[in-house]
Parts: structure tokens; sequence; C-alpha cells
């Protein structure tokens, strides 16, 4: 790849990285990389079911352990989604959902939640790669509700908020 772009491998060595870190790219040491392919609707159902059984669970627990850093990073990632949605900036989106992820299993302060979230949070780029027309701005919406009640400590509104965001999710890839 690099010779074929004609630039260092490093570049492309962190591309990959990157694209990993989206769940758009498989990256083994010492062998190579490949970029995902387009995960079929039952793959991507089968990811939003298990969220939807573990993450409003989570989102209760951060409703109550959040701290002002966590609130504050959710609120980034959301500023930084929209941003780049309204622009029509699919990568940025995508980076900017990865990063919410991210910032919302931080904010449950429990490492087996945690450890229970990353992996399915790591194949969501898919769906938000295969989802990005459908949602655009919709889905931050839904996440900065739940970031209105994870401020509020308010536990039941931040999982059914969750769940309805999923539900969202699971109805516009059963149309795909």
């Amino acid at each position: 790849m690099a010779k074929r772009l004609n630039v260092s491998r490093v570049p492309v060595r962190e591309a990959f990285r990157s694209l990993a870190a989206l769940g758009l790219a498989d990256v083994t040491p010492n062998r190579g990389a490949t970029v995902m392919g387009a995960s079929s609707p039952a793959d991507l159902l089968t990811v939003l079911h298990a969220r939807a059984r573990l993450e409003p669970w989570a989102m209760s627990i951060a409703a109550i352990r959040r701290t002002g850093d966590d609130l504050a990073s959710i609120a980034d990632q959301i500023r930084l989604g929209r941003a780049a949605s309204r622009s029509g900036d699919v990568l940025g989106a995508i980076h900017a959902h990865a990063h919410l992820l991210e910032a919302f299993a931080q904010a449950v302060h429990d490492r087996a939640a945690e450890a229970a979230l990353r992996p399915l949070y790591s194949l969501t780029g898919a769906i938000v790669t295969r989802t990005f027309r459908a949602v655009e701005v919709d889905g931050w919406d839904g996440h900065e509700r739940v970031l209105d009640a994870l401020r509020a400590s308010d536990e039941s509104r931040a999982a059914g908020l969750v769940t309805d965001h999923l539900e969202a999710m699971i109805a516009v890839v059963v149309s795909l």
C-alpha cells in the first residue's frame, strides 16, 4: 500500500490503526491489516441488540457515577459529531461517535461494565457508516437527550433514552 501511494509505511500503518479504532479495519501485528467489508444487516442487528440489553443498565450506573469531566467529554464529542454530520464529514462523524461511546463507557466507572461495552462499541463504526445518511443529526439529538439525563442524575430516564435511541437505530438497520 505504501509503495502504491508513494508514501512511507508510517502514515499507512497509522491510517489502518485509526480505521481499526473505529471498527472499520482489522489489524494483526506482523501480519497486516484489512479494511472490513460491509457488515450484513444481520451482523449489525446482533451488535445493536446486544447493546440494547447492556447499555441501558450501564447508563443508569453512569447517571450516578459520572463526573463533571465525563459530562464535558460527552458534550464535546456530541458537538464535534453534530458539526461533522452537518458538514457531511462522514469520517469525522464516525470518529466523534467512537470517542463519544468511549466517553459513555468511561462515565460508568465500573471496570466490568466498561469491559463489556468496549467490544460492542468497537463494532459500531460499521453501523454508523451504514446509517449515516438516515440519521445524521437526529442521532446526535438522541445522544444529547441521554447527556441531559446523565446531567440530571436521572437513572431511569438515561436507561429509557438509550433504549429509545437503540430501538430507532435497529429500525433503521432493519430498513436497509
